[in-house]
């Protein structure tokens, strides 16, 4: 996915920005109900807390224990307040305090929690156990507006037992084959799907950026918008507000913004920018294109593909403002160099979070590359980045798990909560994998929880010539959604409750879409957009009928 993985969402429903504001950090929305649950399940009650019966409950209830979980609860979100990546332990009782608390905290979006609290105790007629607890929902407004608009989706996905691959939710849009990536926000009540292409030549006008209605799951060849003529193809995408910014196939000018103010319209806004790469050892070959662009809190940050020729002056990871008032002339459609750093690597996707950049790269001894970023005109490697190759600090070697000097390359990178989930190319060894789950907590000290492997063994030529690889990662609270550059099974879904454990969720359907390879996913409002790289179907929406297996 070449798209920032935190900016591929739209905005409606419950997920528009407007409420995300509503629900500032430190306001509680207590669930409707609050269970106080006895040993005796016929005892068990639930008190709506919205229909004045809260008179009603048991005499047993021990006032205190529902002042002790309401306090716990408002300790929670007064240290998610100050500290959004904070972790909350559980209180053992004591013959001091006869109440067990235990706090959970799930991160459904970047900027979207939900917390609840468990008070047990055993009181009240023979010392029966009783269980109370309290759940509510918690925004951070502050990354949401980091993110840019449509940028957060905080809507927990379904279970996913019964995902759906319906023919009618699909739509082939003629001239744009060869997709490349896919962004979805919603204008005007409207939901669309923007995505880019680099169609080969041949077969009528080709198109290289586009725009579908996806506001129902009903596609028809009317639903088509607009378009941009193909000039040298798009390679990658990110939308904010009214803009799209968008990699050309271009090793000179590789940045172009294209302007949404008219969605069913788009333009391009003015030339294309030339990205400063630097200087090679031989002069030659220093031109790079663009592989992957995110965006985060007025900035953009874009990777490119290594330099042949090699030399510390070329340059692989760039940052431009685009919204910034501190900076003289940023704007949406005049991006102003920031600051650039030697990779030496292929940078293939981005995601951000906080002060840090995390890069999946083509590097064998740092697949998962992160790159400080709290100062925009210096971004920083650790000093030891380019000389010791299993150096454990701001990077992610696989190797330390298993492999040999000829490693694959990591393709996508999601970060959500104290994790990064990184998808790799198809693997040539049994004891490789290419799905990961790595501790980011500490961005400086990488740490590997869990891994799988989900896409089949590659050998000989294969592993090179055409090799498949999970193009996309979107996770939405314990759920991960992959697109692969595989046509024989082009989307994943993946449990990761157990993050030390990641398993394919245990589904109805063994395959979505089976004739074509997705090069890039979006997942909004819990449906998954595909788009593709060849075949009849450009564009896919997979989404879940929320039946159970067999019903």
């Amino acid at each position: 996915m070449k798209t920032n993985p935190y900016s591929t969402h739209t905005m409606e429903g419950f997920s528009t920005i407007e409420l995300l504001i509503t629900f500032a950090v430190g306001i509680v929305f207590l669930t409707a109900a609050m269970l106080v649950a006895f040993s005796d399940p016929s005892l068990a009650r639930q008190i709506s807390l919205d229909s004045g019966q809260a008179a009603a409950l048991d005499v047993a209830l021990d006032n205190t224990a529902l002042a002790t979980s309401t306090n716990k609860l408002g300790s929670i979100i007064a240290n998610l307040t100050h500290n959004w990546n904070a972790t909350i332990s559980s209180v053992d009782a004591t013959s001091d305090n006869p109440y067990d608390l235990t706090p959970t905290i799930s991160d459904i979006a970047p900027c979207f929690k939900e917390i609840s609290n468990e008070t047990g105790w055993t009181r009240g007629f023979g010392d029966r156990s009783h269980t109370m607890t309290f759940g509510t929902g918690l925004a951070n407004v502050s990354i949401a507006k980091a993110l840019g608009k449509g940028g957060c989706d905080p809507t927990p996905p379904s279970e996913w037992e019964s995902p759906v691959d319906d023919p009618n939710a699909a739509i082939n849009v003629s001239g744009a084959d060869g997709g490349t990536d896919i962004a979805v926000r919603s204008f005007n009540g409207k939901r669309y799907a923007f995505t880019t292409s680099n169609p080969s030549g041949g077969g009528g006008p080709k198109k290289e950026f586009t725009v579908v209605d996806v506001s129902d799951n009903n596609i028809q060849p009317s639903d088509e918008k607009g378009s941009i003529p193909k000039d040298k193809g798009l390679l990658g995408l990110v939308v904010v507000g009214n803009y799209a910014y968008a990699l050309n196939n271009d090793p000179l000018n590789q940045l172009q913004v294209i302007s949404l103010i008219n969605p069913e319209a788009p333009s391009k806004a003015g030339t294309p920018f030339a990205l400063p790469v630097g200087n090679c050892n031989n002069g030659t070959n220093c031109q790079r294109i663009g592989r992957s662009i995110a965006y985060y809190n007025g900035y953009l940050y874009i990777g490119t593909g290594a330099s042949q020729a090699g030399g510390t002056a070329n340059k692989e990871f760039f940052i431009y403002c685009i919204n910034d008032s501190s900076i003289a002339g940023c704007t949406a459609t005049t991006p102003i160099f920031r600051g650039s750093l030697n990779i030496d690597h292929n940078i293939n996707d981005i995601a951000i979070k906080d002060n840090f950049a995390y890069l999946a790269t083509s590097a064998d001894y740092g697949e998962l590359t992160v790159v400080n970023i709290t100062t925009k005109t210096a971004p920083s490697l650790p000093a030891n980045y380019a000389t010791t190759p299993n150096i454990n600090n701001q990077k992610y070697n696989a190797l330390s798990t298993a492999g040999s000097a000829s490693d694959e390359d990591a393709t996508s990178v999601y970060v959500l909560g104290k994790y990064a989930y990184l998808g790799r190319k198809q693997v040539n060894n049994s004891n490789k994998k290419d799905f990961y789950v790595l501790d980011i907590s500490n961005p400086t000290s990488i740490t590997q929880v869990g891994s799988t492997r989900l896409m089949p063994l590659c050998s000989g030529n294969s592993c090179n010539n055409n090799p498949i690889y999970l193009s996309g990662v979107v996770v939405q609270e314990k759920t991960a959604f992959l697109s692969t550059y595989d046509s024989n099974k082009s989307f994943y879904i993946v449990d990761v409750t157990d993050t030390s454990v990641p398993a394919l969720l245990n589904n109805c359907s063994d395959d979505i879409n089976t004739s074509q390879f997705s090069t890039a996913l979006e997942f909004k409002d819990n449906q998954a957009y595909l788009v593709h790289g060849q075949g009849s179907v450009f564009l896919k929406i997979v989404y879940d009928n929320g039946n159970a297996c067999g019903s």
